[in-house]
């Protein structure tokens, strides 16, 4: 069975007070790997996020993130998925 993981990407430009529009990324990917991507994202962020969280459309999960980890958590997005 495959699960598709949605990442949104959010950035807040201070000097317009204005929200970026959100990135968002799906990738379809098997359960294993899935389980392997969340490990590893949690790794990085330090967070203890779950699997069912994550591929749960339902909800909303943000993380803080400075510019090295985002850019090791869209490296890790982009390895999994060529068009990212």
């Amino acid at each position: 069975m495959k699960k598709i993981l949605t990442v949104m990407f959010a950035l807040m430009s201070f000097s317009s007070y204005l929200l970026a529009k959100p990135e968002v990324i799906s990738i379809e990917m098997t359960d294993k790997k899935m389980s392997e991507v969340v490990q590893i994202i949690n790794s990085i962020c330090g967070s203890h996020i779950d699997l069912e969280t994550l591929t749960n459309p339902q909800m909303n999960i943000s993380i803080n993130l400075d510019k090295k980890q985002c850019a090791e958590v869209v490296s890790l997005i982009q390895s999994f998925d060529k068009s990212a």
